[in-house]
């Protein structure tokens, strides 16, 4: 999976560049984010195939029903917060999208408990993710951050 971490308090969302496939990597730096057609930025986390399918719903088009699990961050310059996206299994088993605002930290795909947990020692969101690779096979130490306020990879 990967690691993506979103640091309120600095404004930043830091991703690592790794991707992997029955327990082997595939490639190691990978962008986990992409642009839709309103310009807003996702930095997604789940299996490839499903994140393909989730911009393609994210961008006006049908969700398939075959879409496994995938949570992302989606941000643009003209929103107010960070948003927290993820899919969702109803109780009749239909799959939707669910968006809301985040108010704090937080941290999404297989490293995310432990990146939060080294975000909370005061380190920045690249470091914490650092972090995260040396508990976390599924993520390496090769960090994009992202500076949500000034919408510029820093």
């Amino acid at each position: 999976m990967t690691t993506i971490l979103y640091d309120h308090e600095n404004e930043h969302i830091a991703c690592d560049s790794q991707t992997t496939e029955n327990g082997i990597i595939i490639n190691s730096d990978a962008n986990k984010w992409c642009e839709l057609s309103d310009d807003s930025l996702i930095f997604a986390t789940g299996e490839t195939v499903d994140i393909h399918e989730l911009r393609l719903h994210l961008d006006g088009g049908e969700l398939s029903q075959n879409i496994g699990e995938v949570s992302y961050f989606r941000t643009h310059e003209t929103y107010d917060h960070v948003i927290y996206g993820y899919v969702h299994e109803t109780k009749d088993n239909t799959k939707v999208v669910r968006e809301e605002p985040l108010f704090h930290s937080y941290g999404i795909g297989s490293g995310g408990r432990s990146a939060m947990v080294a975000l909370s020692f005061d380190t920045s969101a690249k470091e914490a993710v650092i972090k995260a690779a040396e508990f976390d096979i599924k993520t390496n130490d090769n960090v994009k951050v992202y500076n949500i306020s000034e919408s510029v990879f820093i």
